[in-house]
């Protein structure tokens, strides 16, 4: 349905990147959701690169199309340096601040992960959806540093804010096992098994 709507609007307006930018994430998140497939990760970074191309001027395009392609090719310093733009243009933008904390994780940039995460949630409204992405950030920043009960409560935040957000299940796993709470982490797989069956 989404993806229809977005392409409604690029058949009105070829050059609206803020819809090419919304593509490119709506592609790369069914090609990592539902079975890889290829013809979604090139239509993907299509978008994105359409977002991303030589006269973007709009941040939000610039910060969606650089968290996608960093998702896709692992080019973090490329989406780094692309999100810092984003930034620049907006400097209030959650959403920015949100996929820059999540590529600052990735790429295991921690202090950049944390200080963005934290700036996301200052900008958001508590009930805002995307709040996935910076506490999904700390999740992940928390569990690499060992610090499993800090990891357990942001996994735990992330999955609040988005319940079908598989991953977040994962990392709640992997930081229960580490605190050696087993029974915890048998009932997050099996929660993690139930939106991820493969």
């Amino acid at each position: 349905m989404a993806l229809q709507l977005l392409n409604d609007s690029l058949q009105l307006d070829p050059n609206y990147l803020p819809a090419h930018g919304y593509a490119a994430w709506c592609h790369e998140q069914r090609y990592f959701r539902n079975g890889f497939d290829p013809a979604d990760r090139e239509a993907a970074l299509r978008h994105a690169d359409i977002a991303l191309g030589v006269n973007s001027d709009d941040p939000q395009a610039l910060s969606i199309g650089a968290f996608v392609r960093a998702n896709l090719t692992r080019d973090y310093d490329g989406a780094i340096e692309v999100l810092d733009r984003a930034l620049a243009m907006n400097g209030n933008s959650a959403l920015a601040f949100g996929f820059s904390s999540l590529v600052g994780a990735h790429s295991e940039r921690h202090d950049r992960a944390v200080e963005h995460a934290q700036k996301a949630l200052r900008l958001s409204p508590l009930d805002d959806p995307f709040n996935y992405h910076p506490y999904c950030a700390l999740a992940l920043t928390n569990l690499f540093a060992g610090h499993f009960t800090e990891a357990v409560t942001y996994a735990t935040l992330t999955i609040q804010a988005n319940p079908g957000f598989s991953v977040a299940y994962a990392y709640l796993v992997a930081s229960y096992v580490n605190l050696g709470n087993l029974d915890a982490a048998r009932a997050a797989a099996r929660r993690l098994l139930e939106f991820a069956p493969a």
